[in-house]
């Protein structure tokens, strides 16, 4: 049963309803605060590293650190050896790849000439790759076509108009070469989602 109260000798008011209607409030203001911070969250970063072993995804456009904490994301790009700013002019006439590797460095890089932003897939398998500071970046595995055992690497990059995005060192033992490391890439225009 309600109660009627008089406060002040104002009308009568019932406790029942204005309680229910500050809990309301409450309830209300905390859905649109972690409504909030999921949305915060989500532009800034959208990928849980322990959902997927051995994937890497880089964005030159998403901070590493927390805008309102200034906490470092546990998924952040530390990994990747950075992103370079090039000129197309300097490459004038030549051809230059999607996927590159320098024999020197023996480092993997996506070349994006273009005018436009690039999504690239790269998977290496069964090759030890580095990150920017020599640690080994853990694989995930998968299997051939032959149901054999692979491990590998995937990244994932976002890769900006007239850039090159330097991913990793690869560990290739002395008697191969690069060309004897096995890997599968995507690399194609980025259609943004028109809402995403």
């Amino acid at each position: 049963a309600e109660k009627i109260v008089t406060v002040l000798g104002i009308k009568p008011v019932r406790t029942e309803r204005m309680a229910r209607n500050k809990s309301d409030k409450k309830r209300r203001r905390r859905r649109t605060q972690k409504q909030k911070q999921k949305e915060e969250l989500s532009h800034e970063w959208n990928f849980v590293s322990d959902a997927g072993p051995g994937c890497y995804i880089a964005r030159s456009d998403i901070p590493r650190q927390h805008s309102s904490t200034g906490t470092t994301h546990k998924d952040s790009m530390d990994w990747i050896l950075g992103f370079e700013d090039i000129d197309p002019r300097d490459f004038y006439g030549q051809d230059v790849p999607d996927l590159a590797m320098d024999p020197e460095e023996q480092t993997l890089t996506i070349c994006n000439i273009h005018a436009t932003t690039r999504v690239c897939y790269v998977t290496v398998y069964d090759t030890v790759v580095r990150g920017k500071d020599g640690e080994i970046l853990p694989a995930g595995i998968t299997f051939d076509n032959a149901g054999e055992k692979q491990s590998c690497v995937t990244f994932i990059v976002l890769c900006p108009p007239r850039t090159f995005a330097h991913l990793c060192y690869l560990d290739v033992p002395p008697d191969q070469s690069l060309e004897d490391v096995q890997m599968d890439s995507d690399v194609q225009d980025w259609n943004q989602h028109p809402n995403p």
